[in-house]
């Protein structure tokens, strides 16, 4: 899922939200929710951001959940506590913002982290 905004004689900014009732699957190299917000009227306070209240998976490698980016005020990144992002492959990352705006930020949810491995069985 992917939104890119840019807040051109807008007042009020965009929202995503994984619905309780929603499950986002994410493959290798992939990206769950991405949010990016340009700044080209100089409004910076559009509100507006992403949210979830379900799940964001992956068994796959260099996954990340939930990526926010905005130079914008006034936004939400959250993972709400009935939000969980599990992600079970090498070099991922579960909550990742960048960008220049004042923003919140909150894991309210479950954010893990496994690694399953093959078990080997020796006879002896």
């Amino acid at each position: 899922m992917k939104i890119i905004k840019s807040p051109l004689g807008a007042t009020t900014g965009a929202t995503v939200l994984n619905a309780s009732s929603g499950e986002i699957s994410v493959g290798e190299s992939s990206t769950g929710v991405y949010y990016n917000v340009s700044n080209s009227t100089g409004n910076t306070v559009i509100s507006g951001g992403i949210q979830n209240e379900s799940k964001i998976t992956s068994y796959a490698d260099n996954v990340l959940g939930m990526v926010f980016d905005s130079p914008l005020s006034n936004k939400v990144f959250k993972n709400n506590m009935t939000g969980s992002i599990e992600l079970t492959g090498d070099k991922s990352i579960g909550m990742y913002a960048t960008g220049t705006g004042s923003y919140i930020a909150l894991n309210e949810g479950a954010i893990l982290f496994r690694k399953f491995y093959k078990s080997k069985i020796i006879q002896m």
